[in-house]
């Protein structure tokens, strides 16, 4: 998800969401690069999953384990959820807005803030 709209200056968010509880695993801001992406990846891999879905996009095959890697769009719809949930609630993360961060510190303490914010909400629903 594309954060600042130049693209000089585009922050991507690269999140991992389960997708039976819809929470979010973790997420790591920084470029489209693979590098942002392996980032995320040493941050989760230790967690037990399933399988692992994701698109098409080409570093996801040099990141994540072919065994455990399945690329298809039809799979992607929590992620994709949660995106426009994030959009949503986050007037930081809205597209083309005036709203914006200028520090990847407050995109990052935002999000932390709105995960926390879902934990507790599921905890006493």
């Amino acid at each position: 998800m594309a954060l600042y709209q130049k693209k000089t200056s585009q922050l991507w968010l690269w999140i991992a969401v389960e997708r039976k509880t819809t929470k979010i695993i973790d997420f790591v801001a920084g470029d489209r690069s693979g590098e942002t992406g392996k980032k995320l990846w040493e941050n989760i891999k230790h967690n037990s999953f399933g399988k692992i879905t994701s698109d098409h996009y080409k570093p996801y095959e040099n990141i994540i384990e072919r065994t455990k890697h399945i690329q298809t769009k039809a799979e992607t719809y929590t992620v994709e959820g949660m995106n426009n949930l994030i959009r949503h609630f986050i007037a930081r993360f809205h597209r083309k807005t005036h709203c914006y961060s200028k520090q990847v510190y407050m995109v990052e303490l935002t999000l932390k803030i709105f995960m926390y914010k879902n934990i507790i909400k599921c905890m006493f629903s």
